[in-house]
């Protein structure tokens, strides 16, 4: 297996997004705005939806305005992930281009055009997998992405994954 492991990483604004999003699903504190932004929505119009059956009968229109607040609600939360991911883009366009993962035995080191970020392996507490990236987190709301596309092959993703294995433990999840 090989004992150290250097990914050269380009991030562009969809594959941020898409970050972004993820991160809002597993994130702990993430969790709440589902509760907020989509279960009462949800509620309510499912109950007017019931309503509306009740004494009218069903129309149409009955389905319209049974989805309407639920994709309101969407779109809001849409763009208050979208919002913050344009300002992390523009104000910090050095953090997602021409940056380094370097993983040995130690930890990790992240370098980029004028900084650098070491954290050892027992800062990792835990990784997950999707189909394009794999996310290495640091607290229950942060975690470093790792495209897949930047390893050189299945082989070298594969003796990758053996070393978080290894080094940060069984904690692996594989979402799609």
């Amino acid at each position: 297996m090989t004992e150290t492991f250097s990914i050269k990483q380009h991030m562009s604004f969809l594959e941020l997004s898409k970050t972004t999003f993820l991160l809002s699903i597993y994130g702990r504190s993430f969790r709440i705005l589902y509760f907020v932004f989509f279960i009462p929505p949800f509620i309510f119009a499912v109950t007017g939806f019931m309503a509306e059956l009740e004494y009218s009968g069903f129309h149409l229109r009955s389905i319209f305005s049974w989805g309407e607040g639920v994709l309101i609600s969407l779109v809001i939360y849409m763009l208050l992930l979208l919002l913050p991911t344009i300002y992390i883009w523009f104000a910090h366009p050095v953090r997602f281009k021409n940056v380094t993962y370097t993983f040995t035995h130690w930890g990790m080191t992240k370098t980029g055009s004028g900084y650098e970020y070491t954290r050892p392996w027992r800062g990792f507490l835990k990784y997950k997998e999707t189909s394009t990236f794999i996310l290495l987190f640091i607290s229950d709301n942060d975690a470093h992405f790792l495209q897949k596309k930047m390893f050189a092959n299945k082989d070298e993703l594969n003796n990758f994954r053996k070393m978080l294995q290894e080094h940060v433990g069984s904690s692996r999840e594989t979402i799609y």
